[in-house]
């Protein structure tokens, strides 16, 4: 899930009251590109009965669609992390500017008063430039306002600063966590170059595959699921939860339908643990 630290527009407190209130097991802060978020959910977790683990997501620079990282027990303070993460950040602003240029040199009158309404105080991504192109009247929703203007090769897209697959894979490992490929449909590769290339990024240090997601359906969990078992992957699952962003989402349930087993709990914290013990400096060994 993701919060007002990143592209999502509740607060952390927020995510977790709800997070108690249907009585998950456990939630990770998945927020882009930062962990800013981490301590305010366990400051407002203490005293429940609820798993938070630390947790990132990061885009790659894959050329096929898109490939996503999900970094499971990650040590927050990790200098490497920090540093990698001042370096993506370092590229937003600029990247946020580049669009909003783009967006006025072909008529679409947007200001940045625009686009902080409609992030809310959240870091201002894509996201919150479709809902200002909708607040204004330019699309109907944001699906178009993708499609039309903020998509590659559309007039107001810019690139943002990205890491490899296997960079991002390191980083995560090397961080104390366990990288996972988040929704692995959008990946878009058909299914013996996915099952060759998942594969060969497990033999490099991938941790797991998200099996269950919000719009996945009951098919895609049963190939996912034979993918992950097959490459010695654990299996995790979430709902992505954007706050306002997703109306049609929720926690816990995603689009509707999704139920994430509890059962996968276990063997998550057991390979980060492995990979705590066998990577970050200065653990001792079991």
């Amino acid at each position: 899930m993701h919060s007002t630290f990143s592209d999502g527009t509740w607060l952390p407190e927020e995510l977790i009251a709800e997070g108690i209130r249907i009585k998950l097991s456990a939630m990770a802060l998945t927020d882009h590109d930062t962990v800013e978020g981490f301590s305010h959910m366990v400051k407002a977790a203490m005293g429940a009965s609820l798993c938070i683990i630390p947790a990132i997501e990061l885009d790659s620079d894959w050329g096929r669609g898109a490939m996503h990282f999900l970094g499971y027990g990650i040590n927050p303070e990790s200098d490497i992390l920090r540093e990698h993460l001042v370096w993506l950040s370092g590229g937003v602003h600029a990247r946020n500017n580049e669009i909003l240029s783009r967006l006025n040199s072909v008529g679409i009158r947007l200001t940045w008063g625009d686009l902080e309404a409609a992030s809310g105080g959240a870091d201002i991504s894509r996201i919150h430039f479709a809902m200002a192109l909708k607040r204004k009247g330019y699309v109907k929703n944001r699906h178009e306002a993708f499609t039309k203007y903020l998509s590659e090769g559309r007039s107001g897209y810019s690139p943002k600063r990205k890491l490899s697959p296997l960079a991002c894979i390191d980083l995560i490992v090397e961080s104390g966590g366990v990288p996972v490929i988040a929704h692995p449909s959008t990946v878009k590769l058909k299914k013996k170059a996915f099952i060759a290339a998942i594969d060969e990024l497990a033999e490099y240090g991938l941790g797991g595959l998200e099996v269950y997601y919000a719009d996945s359906q009951p098919q895609q969990e049963r190939e996912m699921a034979t993918v992950a078992k097959k490459c010695n992957l654990v299996m995790t699952g979430g709902s992505d939860f954007h706050g306002a962003i997703t109306p049609d989402m929720s926690i816990g349930q995603g689009g509707g339908g999704l139920k994430v087993p509890d059962t996968l709990l276990q063997p998550l914290l057991d390979r980060i643990s492995e990979n705590q013990r066998s990577y970050v400096p200065g653990q001792p060994d079991a």
